[in-house]
């Protein structure tokens, strides 16, 4: 069992496909570069949810040596539709099963559901702590606001919050001072954006000149730079390939100038771009939960919260992640946060211009 202050600072993210995670199919790559992981000594910090893979994803964990998985700082997640104190404990008890351990590490909301109370999931989480089944509390894709809350009533146990971090999205950086001065480690997935991030000439430019001075692959160098960032950040990035995870438990070993960190910070900015909401594209024929705003406001997709839900929290003053957006044919289409689009058109009318993201 890894002590918190043992925990290292590349772990692995197990889990991709975004909103379609659970559709994810795992193969003999994804358990080999776990194996080689574990045996590498380099990471203990295993990221996974039981939406991922609709399970998979967790036994493959569990198939793991009992041995090794004690060596191994293991976390995972309850989805937003399970966090009702019983479908918590359910989906908990299930994990446990899944991963086959007797206690796991971290246990996490995947991601904030409104509908239910923040007290309800204290509840649960505090029954699993009492009957051993858990040992820390956190939040994924959490407000400040919430992470406040949770941490003023779980105290002690409330010791992680999880968010994407990357040289594209640097949104969460407005928790790291709440974070350090209360000891919570931040977990950041998809450092490589999703291994999708465009670079422009000048951007190409300066990592191909630090990829030189360092003698490091520019993966090396973009998770050296967002490690900088906090002494309490854990840098998850996702993969199949041995050779990749081989340079990324590699990426600390240097450490890189301030001066350098100062040209990162200059020139590889977030796209952000304000809008109006009725300017963004948000048909989608592969996406037919929702379609339009009579669909939106009767929760058609059944989707927890419900927009309608989410609309009451953002005039309450909750900052949601931003919606994030891509460029076809000069058009904006929604790349991610659909339901949080759907709960600004509901809260606000469709002539409100808010931040995005163009990913």
């Amino acid at each position: 069992m890894i002590n918190f202050d043992k925990i290292k600072r590349i772990g692995l993210g197990f889990g991709f496909g975004g909103a379609f995670s659970k559709e994810s199919k795992y193969n003999l790559n994804h358990k080999n570069t776990l194996k080689f992981f574990c045996r590498s000594k380099l990471g203990n910090f295993i990221d996974t949810s039981i939406s991922y893979g609709d399970g998979d994803s967790e036994k493959i964990i569990g198939s793991l040596q009992n041995n090794i998985k004690q060596k191994n700082f293991i976390s995972t997640k309850v989805t937003a539709e399970n966090l009702r104190f019983d479908k918590f404990v359910n989906s908990t008890l299930k994990s446990l099963k899944n991963l086959n351990i007797k206690a796991i590490d971290l246990i996490q909301p995947h991601w904030p559901n409104y509908d239910v109370k923040n007290d309800e999931i204290i509840k649960a989480f505090n029954y699993l702590k009492k009957n051993k089944k858990v040992r820390f509390f956190g939040l994924s894709n959490y407000d400040l606001k919430d992470i406040k809350y949770f941490k003023k009533k779980l105290k002690g146990s409330f010791k992680f919050i999880q968010d994407e971090f990357s040289i594209r999205d640097r949104n969460l950086e407005n928790k790291i001072k709440f974070c350090e001065k209360n000891n919570i480690k931040i977990i950041c997935y998809s450092p490589f954006g999703s291994g999708e991030i465009a670079f422009s000439n000048k951007e190409n430019e300066i990592l191909n000149s630090l990829m030189k001075k360092y003698r490091r692959s520019r993966y090396s160098i973009m998770l050296n730079y967002l490690a900088s960032k906090s002494k309490n950040m854990i840098l998850i990035p996702h993969t199949k390939k041995i050779s990749h995870l081989k340079d990324n438990l590699n990426s600390l070993k240097f450490k890189l100038k301030p001066t350098d960190i100062k040209k990162l910070d200059v020139y590889f900015k977030p796209n952000y771009i304000y809008l109006k909401l009725k300017q963004v594209v948000y048909f989608n024929k592969k996406y037919k939960k929702i379609t339009n705003l009579k669909d939106a406001m009767n929760n058609k997709g059944e989707l927890h919260p419900s927009p309608k839900i989410l609309s009451t929290k953002l005039k309450e003053g909750h900052k949601l992640k931003l919606i994030k957006l891509k460029k076809i044919n000069n058009e904006f289409h929604i790349k991610e946060g659909r339901l949080r689009y759907w709960a600004h058109v509901i809260a606000y009318g469709w002539n409100k211009k808010i931040k995005m993201m163009i990913a």
